[in-house]
């Protein structure tokens, strides 16, 4: 009776562990996983058919047609251009230029010079999306681009995959782009060594959100943007910078993670009234380092295990707050602080709440004190929770245990 029990219950077993496997299977099935080869340079998708195609090039709205594609151009019936295998060396796979129509590239393999080219396209008529380009390195390719995008504004690039391209997606003078869960990686990094993953350039209100860059030299760039957001994004193992914003007003940035960068996790460098909340810098060199950075806001990030400082703040940033983030054993050496100061008017705490940051090397001491010739002092650090300790609440509570404990003997002798 015995081991007819133990059978079914193994037979349960089976069947629970097969019932997770088809779940799974059916899971990275939706998601359109791509398989990478041995050599991780050419990526097929499983789950749709591709047409063969040398290239598709559309200068006017009747070129759509031409092609075939289904859809009307229409908002709600837009040109749809999927399923191709697009092969061809020296060249781009797409090119889209100067229309008016609404169309969605998606589920394309590219592998060429470059991937996808837009020039002045009509607002909001771009989608692209569920695209794997791989431009294989060799000597004619060396440029090697993803994406591009020029004067073309609300055009949205989501879940793409990008293999080996010197830059992923750049965009240039566009309004409102939408870069979301885009995937972009190096496998060929003695040749690549300057890539970037995600560029964007005199744009107004980009949305970069929920993209992951890793093994790319330069992660990301915004560059004389302004009024966008930066959030979500993941970036590891990058050789040079995790994101580089310069020049670019009112950025938020938030909720993005840097492990293992060879120079900065964030590099803000002429930017003024950005906000930078809830980041992670990583084992990199500097964790942050502002130039010429002013008016800015810095809270609740998590900077710890960086080779140098965790935030490096040159004599032209002013007037910067930097509160409420975590300093964890950043330039370690009985001979520096966690972060450096050079500029003027720039605080460490918030003196309406008496609240700091917390650091991994306070010791007993009540205050920190700040490299730099600034000669910043954080007055009020706070806990590991983030939470302001104090000295004479503690002071207190001990005096109040005392006099209990005496008054308890007082009660038993008597």
């Amino acid at each position: 009776m015995l081991i007819k029990s133990e059978n079914n219950k193994r037979k349960v077993q089976g069947f629970s562990f097969m019932f997770l496997l088809i779940i799974i299977c059916c899971f990275c099935y939706n998601l359109k996983i791509p398989v990478v080869d041995k050599n991780a340079t050419n990526f097929l998708s499983l789950d749709y058919e591709l047409v063969p195609i040398e290239k598709i090039i559309i200068t006017a709205d009747s070129n759509f047609s031409d092609y075939g594609f289904p859809g009307t151009g229409s908002a709600n019936d837009p040109y749809i251009i999927e399923n191709y295998n697009i092969t061809k060396p020296y060249y781009a796979g797409i090119v889209i230029y100067e229309t008016t129509k609404h169309f969605e590239i998606r589920n394309c393999y590219i592998d060429s010079d470059e991937g996808i080219i837009l020039i002045r396209i009509q607002a909001q008529t771009a989608k692209i999306s569920d695209n794997i380009i791989n431009n294989s390195y060799s000597y004619y390719n060396c440029d090697a681009f993803g994406i591009r995008v020029y004067e073309s504004d609300f055009v949205t690039i989501t879940n793409n995959t990008f293999i080996n391209s010197k830059s992923s997606i750049q965009i240039f003078e566009s309004k409102s782009p939408v870069v979301h869960k885009n995937t972009c990686y190096i496998t060929l990094s003695d040749k690549l060594q300057y890539a970037s993953g995600i560029s964007i350039t005199a744009c107004v209100s980009a949305s970069v959100k929920f993209n992951n860059c890793t093994k790319v030299p330069l992660g990301y760039s915004i560059t004389k943007c302004y009024s966008s957001v930066f959030s979500n994004n993941y970036a590891l193992e990058n050789s040079g910078t995790g994101v580089w914003i310069m020049a670019s007003n009112n950025t938020i940035v938030n909720d993005n993670v840097f492990k293992s960068i060879g120079s900065y996790g964030i590099l803000l460098r002429f930017n003024n009234y950005s906000s930078l909340n809830n980041n992670t810098c990583e084992n990199t060199n500097y964790g942050m380092k502002l130039l010429y950075t002013s008016n800015s806001k810095i809270h609740f990030n998590m900077i710890r295990d960086n080779i140098d400082y965790g935030i490096y703040v040159d004599n032209c940033s002013n007037s910067n707050l930097i509160t409420h983030n975590s300093f964890i054993k950043n330039k370690v050496g009985d001979k520096y602080s966690q972060a450096y100061d050079a500029g003027s008017d720039n605080v460490w705490y918030n003196s309406k709440t008496k609240e700091g940051n917390y650091w991994s090397d306070l010791g007993k001491n009540e205050t920190y004190t700040i490299d730099g010739s600034a000669d910043s002092i954080d007055i009020y650090p706070l806990n590991e929770n983030l939470e302001r300790t104090s000295f004479m609440l503690i002071s207190m509570v001990l005096l109040l245990i005392c006099f209990s404990f005496i008054s308890i003997r007082r009660r038993k002798s008597s």
